[in-house]
């Protein structure tokens, strides 16, 4: 089976990508991520991927859009969460779909702070909309290898998901205790 894995960062991927290539699966890796604020982190994110890949040795195909303006018209939504998840796997599904593949999955889902419930809705929308299977799985187990992954590599671990909102959230989350923000 051929996937698209939509990918959110490097450190993620790095949890992932293993769990992929022992289930003997055919992938490429595909990071498009609107919902990354500033510009100066989306290019950080890109980069540590970057290097992630170069490491582990797998391919990567960048979107050229950023499309902020795509994501604030979400921004004030009360699922600004969801829409952010669907936004990113939608337009993995629609590339997946274009390219041949013959599914698409995401690395989100080794995140402790992301929903899985979200994730997994999504994906079924999606794959009965576009007509693509999916591959879901709840990679939290591999969260701690990530984590062993960046500090063993130097690979920076961002502290958000990347949205505005929660840049704020965990900058008041510092502040509350007493961290210099």
């Amino acid at each position: 089976m051929k996937v698209l894995l939509h990918t959110c960062c490097g450190p993620c991927a790095s949890g992932v990508i293993p769990w992929f290539r022992a289930q003997g699966l055919d992938f490429v890796s595909y990071y498009y991520n609107p919902n990354i604020h500033p510009f100066s982190e989306y290019e950080k994110r890109r980069l540590n991927l970057e290097e992630v890949a170069r490491i582990l040795n797998f391919e990567v195909l960048y979107s050229i859009d950023w499309e902020v303006e795509r994501w604030i018209n979400n921004f004030s939504s009360e699922e600004r969460c969801s829409n952010c998840i669907f936004i990113r796997l939608e337009r993995t599904a629609k590339l997946a779909k274009d390219l041949g593949f013959d599914a698409f999955s995401t690395t989100l889902s080794i995140s402790p702070y992301q929903s899985l419930e979200i994730i997994k809705n999504c994906f079924e929308e999606i794959s009965n909309k576009y007509k693509i299977d999916h591959v879901f799985k709840n990679f939290r187990s591999l969260y701690q290898d990530s984590i062993k992954f960046s500090k063993e590599n130097g690979i920076y671990r961002q502290h958000y998901c990347g949205c505005i909102i929660s840049e704020y959230n965990m900058l008041m989350k510092k502040r509350a205790r007493g961290d210099k923000i």
